[in-house]
């Protein structure tokens, strides 16, 4: 894995943040308003991200591991989750 620039404000890593903002999102409101839960999918969405990009690096489909791509898609996962637990919180 080489590291490269990390541009943050690209249109791509938009969709990476909203992409895994709806993703936990949408799960979120499935499972129970437990709070170790809600954590549980954090962790699980943000190493889904992590493995994905790995994957690309180490598949021989000429894409490559994006520092980037994983900081977006973590953030996007990071703000559904606050945004799922402050909801929860309300109804509760």
């Amino acid at each position: 894995m080489q590291l490269r620039s990390i541009k943050l404000l690209e249109w791509d890593k938009a969709v990476h943040c909203l992409l895994y903002f709806f993703f936990i999102i949408f799960w979120g409101l499935k499972l129970e308003t437990k709070k170790n839960h809600l954590r549980a999918l954090l962790m699980v969405t943000i190493f889904f991200g992590l493995l994905l990009e790995i994957s690309q690096e180490i598949l021989p489909f000429g894409r490559v591991f994006e520092w980037g791509d994983f900081i977006a898609n973590a953030a996007g996962a990071l703000i559904g989750f606050f945004i799922l637990h402050l909801n929860k919180k309300k109804l509760h």
